[in-house]
């Protein structure tokens, strides 16, 4: 089957949704598809762009197409690729505030009439914002204006199948008349690469990094990956994993894994005395390398969304237990089978320590890769 899928852009390692897209395209390659994609709002390249993409011999086409390009041409080009691929599905990747700075990509609207009978498939990674209690009126109206078009983009595209990645969104999907399955959200970090050792025994060396993988248990090591939200009480978790560590006898440290970006981690790391390395971007053969020598990951994504964090599926992915703060309303303690953690004081981080490995670890993306293998199986043909 020839699957293309449509999304907002393609730089590696910058681009949640893109780096979802491109572990599916190449996974599905190879399961025996031909996978394309189209990067219909990249803001990583100045012109239009198409890159061949090769991992294990498996390889498959990009074609990016700038942030710059008004609507006219970023839909005229895709059109044009698109009939030159001639795939049997389209799948539209949906997150709405890639594709424009609103939210409200109204391009989208013109794929139909653009690409006349391809049959189109829809996964929304996002719906709308302002659902939050304490949401501002902005943001409210804003998000009602998303919550029409999304209602208007489903009825225009009349996609034959529509995935979404959480129970919430399934159900606010189902309120406005569109019929989704849950598909769940993997890791974008594939467990089994690891890099050259050459190359992480450079980083090693750069980082200071010797020192925790001399003496690991020597060290209570928390994780941060990815973005860090300005989020509730993370301090305080932090102080809680000090205590922890003083009562073992072990020292503290704080591993950033990326760029950090968002809230500063080295500065709170300071205020409680404790060792902080912070890698750089990384391959992820190399992230893999780096998430081994963490006990706990933390993650600063609120627990209704934490079904869609990537950093937070990661560290379960390898069997490392998720803290979050004290403060989240939103936690339940069934969350603990999971590897989930609310932190209020030591003892909650001597309870997620002693569950590293020892809880259930799903396999997400074999799960969602049968759901898109899933769409070549479905009873007609194109017409």
């Amino acid at each position: 089957m020839r699957l293309l899928f449509i999304c907002p852009g393609m730089e590696p390692g910058k681009d949640g949704v893109g780096d979802y897209v491109s572990r599916l395209a190449f996974n599905l390659s190879k399961e025996g598809f031909t996978s394309g994609v189209i990067a219909l709002n990249d803001r990583f390249v100045p012109e239009i762009k198409i890159e061949e993409r090769t991992d294990d011999n498996i390889k498959y086409y990009v074609l990016r197409i700038p942030s710059g390009c008004n609507s006219g041409q970023k839909i005229s080009t895709a059109e044009e690729w698109i009939n030159s691929f001639s795939p049997e599905w389209v799948s539209l990747q949906y997150v709405g505030f890639g594709f424009n700075k609103y939210g409200l990509p109204l391009e989208l609207l013109n794929l139909r009439k653009t690409l006349g009978n391809y049959h189109f498939h829809l996964m929304f990674h996002e719906l709308w914002c302002g659902a939050a209690k304490e949401s501002k009126i902005k943001e409210r109206i804003l998000g009602s204006l998303q919550k029409i078009f999304i209602r208007k983009l489903s009825a225009t595209l009349n996609p034959r199948e529509v995935f979404t990645n959480t129970q919430t969104s399934l159900q606010n999907l189902r309120k406005i008349g569109v019929q989704s399955k849950l598909t769940p959200v993997f890791s974008n970090i594939p467990t089994d690469k690891r890099g050259s050792d050459e190359q992480w025994n450079r980083i090693l060396e750069d980082k200071c990094l010797r020192q925790v993988t001399d003496k690991k248990e020597d060290w209570l090591i928390l994780g941060f990956f990815g973005t860090v939200y300005r989020y509730m009480d993370i301090e305080g978790l932090l102080i809680s994993a000090t205590k922890a560590a003083t009562g073992l006898g072990k020292q503290i440290g704080i591993l950033s894994i990326g760029h950090g970006r968002g809230q500063e981690i080295g500065k709170m790391a300071k205020n409680i005395n404790a060792a902080y390395w912070q890698t750089g971007a990384l391959d992820a053969s190399l992230i893999n390398r780096a998430m081994a020598l963490v006990n706990l990951g933390v993650v600063t994504t609120r627990i209704d969304g934490l079904d869609k964090s990537g950093s937070a599926i990661a560290w379960l992915e390898r069997g490392i237990p998720v803290v979050i703060s004290s403060e989240d309303s939103m936690y339940k303690k069934e969350m603990e089978a999971k590897g989930v953690f609310q932190i209020f004081d030591k003892e909650d981080i001597y309870k997620s320590l002693s569950a590293s490995g020892n809880f259930k670890n799903e396999n997400r993306f074999e799960e969602a890769k049968k759901a898109y293998i899933s769409l070549a199986k479905l009873p007609y043909p194109i017409t």
